[in-house]
């Protein structure tokens, strides 16, 4: 019987100022099944059977392996305002490293204006 690999997803939420759905900041590291792979991607075991190229060159998906996908939302009525961090990886990522790349992210987006609280990421 052939066991399935597994990926590492830290899935993080900043929020600054909440919408009418009430997000709350949050960390989370799942490790999810592969349950498919060819040449260019591997396919995920999750609700919608998700993606992740293999490598920058493949795919037009958004999602690379070790490479972070770094979203804002804005002032929006229903999601309010945060910071969305995705990564997929088979590596262990420290904490502090995810900290950096979010403020870097921040700071070329709006510059030194916007003060985020990261102590939540451990």
């Amino acid at each position: 019987m052939n066991r399935l690999k597994k990926i590492k997803h830290y899935n993080i939420a900043i929020v600054q100022k909440p919408g009418l759905m009430h997000k709350e900041s949050f960390f989370k590291i799942d490790e999810i099944d592969i349950v498919a792979e060819n040449e260019w991607l591997w396919c995920l075991g999750t609700m919608h059977f998700a993606t992740i190229a293999k490598g920058s060159q493949y795919g037009t998906t958004s999602r690379k392996i070790d490479k972070p996908s770094i979203s804002f939302q804005m002032n929006d009525k229903v999601w309010g305002s945060n910071i969305e961090y995705n990564l997929y990886t088979f590596k262990t990522k420290r904490p502090s490293t995810i900290r950096k790349e979010i403020k870097k992210a921040v700071d070329e987006k709006f510059g030194f204006f916007m003060e985020l609280d990261l102590s939540f990421i451990k």
